[in-house]
């Protein structure tokens, strides 16, 4: 890359341009600047994209001061996995008088895995991007499996609230008819449905889902279904 060292408000600036890095298998691009440089609050912004990288290994190489602490909490109890791609992502902040980072990004997912909704269902082969906003998590374009269900489309937001995080999740698919009705089965108690579930034999076909999930992350049974 290209340095320049200019001077600024407080201190001196350094630019760094065209920036190329590969760090092991990784492959990054972008460009960095550093204000304040010589001044007592010296700050910093990094723009970066990088190749596909697993998500252990990038929580492993950059700083974990940088993601909100529900969000670390949220991807070790759900279990979240996968392939990220960064499209484009921004890293500010400051090292005095206390380290303090800003995240903020397009990440596109591939090979995803987490465990959702109350019943902890694994949902594997996760497809789709994740844009990482102040305060939230935006997810779009989702697809891969969640239980016996097909994702074919689907949306979410994971918003970092004070009292801890929050999912809203939409996913259309398809199933079998035989899954739905045992699903069913299992979660629906009130008479006479019921009765009319279990009685039901030998059912064949798909059936287009859309299922619905919301609440919080915070508690094992916090998360509910809220419709389909």
């Amino acid at each position: 890359g290209h340095i320049r060292v200019v001077p600024g408000v407080a201190g001196y600036d350094m630019l760094l341009s065209d920036m190329v890095a590969n760090i092991e298998r990784i492959h990054i691009t972008g460009h960095a600047s550093l204000s304040g440089l010589l001044a007592t609050q010296p700050t910093f912004s990094l723009t970066f994209a990088s190749s596909p990288i697993m998500l252990d290994e990038l929580l492993n190489r950059f700083p974990i001061q940088s993601i909100h602490p529900d969000m670390l909490r949220v991807i070790e109890e759900r279990q979240i996995g996968g392939k990220l791609e960064v499209v484009s992502a921004t890293l500010t902040g400051s090292a005095t008088p206390e380290p303090q980072f800003s995240f903020t990004g397009e990440i596109r997912i591939s090979e995803g895995r987490a465990l959702l909704g109350p019943d902890r269902v694994l949902a594997r082969d996760l497809a789709g991007t994740v844009f990482v906003e102040p305060g939230r998590l935006r997810l779009t374009e989702l697809s891969g499996q969640y239980g016996t269900l097909l994702i074919r489309g689907g949306k979410g937001l994971v918003a970092f609230l004070e009292g801890g995080p929050a999912l809203e999740l939409e996913v259309t698919g398809d199933m079998t008819a035989s899954h739905l009705m045992e699903v069913l089965t299992r979660k629906v108690h009130a008479e006479p449905a019921a009765s009319t579930f279990s009685s039901l034999k030998e059912i064949k076909g798909n059936v287009v889902l859309t299922l619905r999930l919301a609440g919080s992350l915070t508690t094992p049974d916090g998360v509910h279904v809220s419709g389909g």
